[in-house]
């Protein structure tokens, strides 16, 4: 039988769940940038191994790559799950796709942004804002290659900074 052992690190737990989700788990990405690693999921709360005082932090975590401590400070608000994380293709910033409309109420960060790795907060020169013309918009997959990002998911439009939503095939 499994048993769970309570270790001095700290985790994600919680499953904020749906339905429709065909794979409920509550990690579902992670990256790592500068000495934080990043965790996304649809997750409800950290805490230091069983038993110990649980925080709430919904979708998206940071913590310590040396340590594996928490970092209490990198509070984004998110009202949905994080599927797919990245570094940025010059390394400073955090990309974050999901099943969101808006990271902290900013706008143009549906479904995909920049965060400031430290902070949390929106970039606001980076703009790509994905939508579902019928449904919801959800980014699975964030790739980077060279100077260039690539996403994947269940979207229909793209738009960037500069032009009228673009449709995607």
């Amino acid at each position: 039988a499994w048993e769970e052992v309570a270790l001095d690190g700290w985790e994600v737990i919680g499953l904020n769940d749906r339905s429709d989700i065909v794979f409920p788990a509550p990690v579902w990405a992670l990256a790592e940038v500068g000495d934080r690693v990043f965790v996304g999921g649809r997750f409800t709360h950290v805490r230091r191994g069983p038993g110990s005082v649980e925080y709430p932090q919904s979708f998206l975590a940071a913590f310590d790559r040396a340590s594996g401590e928490w970092i209490s400070d990198f509070r984004p608000q998110i009202e949905n799950g994080v599927y797919a994380l990245s570094a940025s293709p010059d390394g400073t910033r955090l990309l974050v796709g999901g099943e969101f409309t808006d990271i902290d109420g900013m706008p143009n960060t549906s479904g995909l942004a920049a965060l400031d790795p430290i902070t949390g907060e929106v970039d606001p020169t980076f703009v790509a804002n994905v939508t579902h013309a019928n449904s919801v918009n959800s980014v699975k997959e964030i790739v980077t290659h060279g100077p260039h990002v690539y996403i994947a998911g269940d979207f229909t439009h793209v738009q960037g900074a500069t032009g009228e939503p673009q449709r995607q095939y």
